[in-house]
Parts: C-alpha cells; structure tokens; sequence
C-alpha cells in the first residue's frame, strides 16, 4: 500500500455481528486485533389463557406471553401449562432470527367410573345426571372435569328375594273334633179333611196337631295332617349413600345387603276323617209351632185358639163361610199351613135355591083341514128373569117358530086326508129339563071336494103376490103377515086383498115399502061348494 494510503476493512462470521473499520494515513506497517460477539435474537411464545410459559428453563406464571434472547444458532425448548388444560411444548430450533408461537391450549378430559351391583340405576355428579348402570359399572368422559364430584345414584332393581337354607322337612298333626247332628221331629196333621157348608153359611170346627221337637246326636272324628317345612333367609339391599370420584379414578357404590331367617310352611294336606258311633238322639220338649195360617178360599173366614200339650198341642181351628146368594154350589181347597208345611182341606156349600116356572097359557089347539097359524105365550123363567126353551117332540104335520119373550107360532099343513088327527108339541126348559105339552088336533077334509091349493108368488117392490092352483070358484080375502126391510125391529104387519072368482092370481099391496119376509098366509073363506082351500107356503 502506498504511504499515506487510508485502508477500510471488515470482519464477518456467520452467527457473529460484523465489525468494521479503517487504516488512516499509513506511514508504515499496522496491526488490528478485532474480537467478534455472537448474534442474538428473540423468541416469543403467546397463550390463549393464563398460563405458566418456560422458555429455555426461564419460567413466567400466569401470564399469556413471554419472550427470551437467545444466541444465533440455539436450539431453545418451551413449554405452556394451565391446570385444567392439556401441556403443550415444543422447541425453536436453530434460530436464526427472531421467532413467537401462538399456542391454543385444550380443556383436558378426566375419565370417571362408577361400579353399582344396582342395574338400572341412575348416576349423578353433584345432581346432574350422567347416565345409568349397565352390566355393573358407568363410565363417562368429562373435559375439563373438577377434581372430584360428589355421586349419587336412585332408581333402579334392588335385588330382594329368599334364600333356601338346608332341606324341606314334613310336620304332622293329629286332629280332633266332633260331629253334631240335628233333626226336627214335626207332627202336623188336619181332621177332618173335608167340611160342607149350608147355602146360609156357618162355622165348622178343624182339629189340627202342630208342634215339634228338636233332637241331637254326636259323634267322634280324628285325622292326620301334614305339611311341608323350610328354613330360609330373606335378603333385601339398601341403597349406597354419596360417594365422591376424583379425576381418572372409579368409586363402588354397592347396595348393601340386609337378610332375615325363618321357617316357610306348605299348606296343610288333610287326611281323612276317622269317625266314631253316632249317640243316641237326644230330644228337647214339643214345641207348639208359632204360626198356623189359614188360606185358599175367599168366602171362608178363620179363627184358632190353642189346645193339646205334649205330642197333641195344637190348634182348634174355627173355619166361617158366608151366605151363599148364588145359585151355584161352591166350592174350594183351604190350605192350612205352618213353618212345617201344609195340609189342604176340602171344602163346599150348596147353592140357593132356583124358582122356575115353565108353564103355557093354552094347552091344546085345533086346526081346520087347510093351513092355519095359531100362537101360545110360553112363560119360562129363572128366579124371575127370562130363559129359554126349545122343542123336542112335535106331530111332522105342524111347524112351530119359537120368537122371543116366550111368544110361538104354531102353524098346521093342510090335512088331505078325510080324517082327523092329533098329537103333542113338548117344550123343554134350558137349564132346568122342565117340559110343558099342548095338545093339537085338526079336522079331515070334507068328502067328495077337491083341494085347490093357495101360494106365495113372489115379493115386489111395494107388493106380494100368491097364486091358486086351480080357478077359484069364488071370491077369497087372501091376507098375509110380514116384516119390512125397511123396519129394523122386525114388526109384523098384515095387510089384506080380494082374489075374484075365476082367477088364480092375487096382488096384496104391503104397508111402507118392501116385505122382508112373509110369515103367514091365510084364505077365507076354507071351502066352497067346489072346493077346499088349502094354503102352502
């Protein structure tokens, strides 16, 4: 270098902080010893909580950042803790310039287990619930959990039951007793059973025995019974009391077991009974029964006084009937009856006399050769009142209509014959089979004349017209009887006509309207010198 010259110079290593400088003015040979000093940087560590941070063994409590110096090149271990937190650490490795790392801790998890023999049970961790005891244990996982929790557990099957403790045995029994048998002796009996009565009533006297007496008898039993013995334990468990469970740690919570011992017994199995003789029967007195009731027939009224002692006590029991006013015998069944049974009594009363009277006010009639209607009254009564008869034997040659209130028409056919003939009409009462007779007769026909007979022709609107078998030969009144379709009573009117002689025809004009029915013809006169006339309706 020349003289005078001025000369920079520097000095560099890596990981040393550079030094420089200058030769000024050289004159003449110069030296310069230079000691380089190592690089230094920061390096920081940030936390989210409050934590405890180390930094290459320096160490800062609660505190959320912290920094150190290091020299260049150094390896520098950290670490971050918080109770309650998972630690992390690492390290900044060969630094080289400055560094800072953001750490996030974690809440750190605690396993907690709970042992119970009660299944079913729930778990709680001051008294919230956890779950339940399934296959004897409940285990859970809490973050951050507390140090330790106080625990419950309720619900749940708590084992109970019994125990057999040794062998069934039997255990026998004799037993006693007696049998006791009753019976009650009655003696019941009616006399008479029968009582009749007059129409007018009265009272009749019935016998009756009724009483008792009761009987015993005994007799001895014995028979063998037996029944099955066990001993036994009852076991029952109460349930656990609080415990308490640290972090990653277990607790038993057992049901404690309380047992009681004790004989079962089966039920009894009952032999047979084993009798003795029966006694002889043993009676009480006779006792009079309490009670007689007398019923059945409406119009028998009763009475009882007390009789008989001993096996004959009884009643004397007066029996009433009142006055029959029918003309009907009656009749009924009493019941006599008390707490033993019954007994049936027959009993009847005539009836009140009947007055009949069937009588009638002509007892014969007679009749000319031709037709001819004659009527009788026929009283016929039952004690005052209206009944009614019929005919039972009449001649074939009259006809008899039975109307009402007793009132009968009689009516002859023509006699065709020159002799005369006769017979009876009997009547026959209802009810009572009284007859009344009335004898008839009628004459023969004169000798040597013919019959010309007379008929009903047929009924008009307003007329009735008969006709003659043959030419009269002289002048007839034909009258007739009827009732009218337009008289609802059935009153008989009679109404009258000439049929000249000469003609077989006869027109009779009716009274009021329409005939119903024509209940008699007659002809006058009966005969002429030619003829007889006869009528046939």
């Amino acid at each position: 270098m020349e003289y005078g010259s001025t000369i920079s110079w520097s000095v560099s290593a890596t990981g040393y902080t550079t030094q420089s400088g200058t030769f000024g003015n050289i004159t003449g040979a110069q030296s310069k010893n230079v000691t380089l000093s190592k690089q230094t940087f920061t390096v920081t560590v940030n936390s989210n909580v409050n934590a405890t941070i180390t930094i290459s063994g320096q160490s800062s409590s609660s505190v959320k950042t912290k920094s150190v110096t290091v020299e260049y090149g150094s390896n520098v271990s950290w670490s971050v803790s918080a109770s309650g937190y998972d630690t992390q650490s690492g390290t900044f490795s060969n630094v080289t310039s400055n560094q800072s790392k953001s750490i996030t801790l974690v809440l750190s998890t605690y396993s907690y287990t709970v042992y119970s023999n009660i299944p079913g049970a729930s778990v709680y961790f001051d008294g919230t619930y956890k779950g339940t005891i399934s296959g004897g244990s409940f285990s859970t996982s809490i973050q951050g959990g507390d140090t330790y929790y106080n625990v419950t557990i309720s619900g749940g099957t708590l084992p109970s039951g019994r125990r057999v403790n040794g062998s069934t045995t039997t255990e026998k029994n004799t037993e006693t007793g007696t049998d006791t048998d009753t019976t009650t002796e009655n003696n019941f009996s009616v006399s008479p059973t029968s009582s009749a009565f007059s129409q007018g009533g009265g009272s009749n006297t019935l016998s009756v025995v009724s009483n008792y007496r009761t009987g015993t008898r005994t007799r001895s039993k014995t028979r063998t019974n037996s029944r099955s013995k066990t001993p036994y334990t009852d076991y029952s468990y109460s349930r656990p009391s609080q415990e308490s469970v640290s972090r990653n740690s277990s607790v038993t919570m057992n049901a404690v077991e309380s047992t009681s011992s004790g004989t079962s017994y089966g039920s009894w199995s009952y032999g047979s009974w084993s009798y003795g003789s029966w006694s002889s029967w043993s009676y009480g007195s006779y006792t009079r029964s309490s009670s007689l009731n007398v019923s059945g027939v409406s119009w028998i009224s009763s009475s009882k006084t007390n009789t008989g002692s001993g096996s004959s006590q009884g009643f004397s029991v007066s029996i009433t009937a009142s006055a029959n006013d029918s003309y009907d015998a009656r009749s009924g069944t009493l019941t006599i009856s008390n707490s033993q049974g019954s007994k049936n009594v027959s009993v009847s009363q005539s009836a009140k006399s009947v007055n009949w009277v069937f009588s009638s006010n002509s007892s014969s009639l007679s009749f000319r050769p031709l037709i001819q209607s004659k009527s009788v009254t026929i009283t016929s009564t039952k004690n005052g009142s209206y009944i009614g008869f019929s005919t039972t034997s009449k001649p074939n040659w009259v006809n008899v209509t039975i109307g009402s209130n007793g009132s009968v028409s009689i009516s002859s056919t023509s006699n065709t014959s020159t002799s005369s003939r006769s017979g009876s009409i009997v009547f026959t009462q209802n009810e009572s089979g009284k007859t009344v007779s009335v004898s008839v007769s009628q004459e023969g026909k004169p000798a040597g004349k013919e019959t010309n007979t007379i008929t009903l022709l047929e009924i008009g609107s307003d007329t009735v017209s008969v006709k003659s078998s043959k030419p009269v030969a002289s002048t007839l009144t034909i009258t007739v009887k009827y009732t009218l379709v337009s008289d609802p009573s059935y009153a008989t009117y009679t109404s009258s006509a000439k049929m000249f002689s000469g003609n077989t025809r006869c027109i009779i004009n009716t009274t009021n309207g329409r005939a119903n029915t024509v209940s008699n013809i007659t002809v006058s006169p009966t005969s002429d010198s030619t003829y007889n006339y006869s009528v046939i309706w």
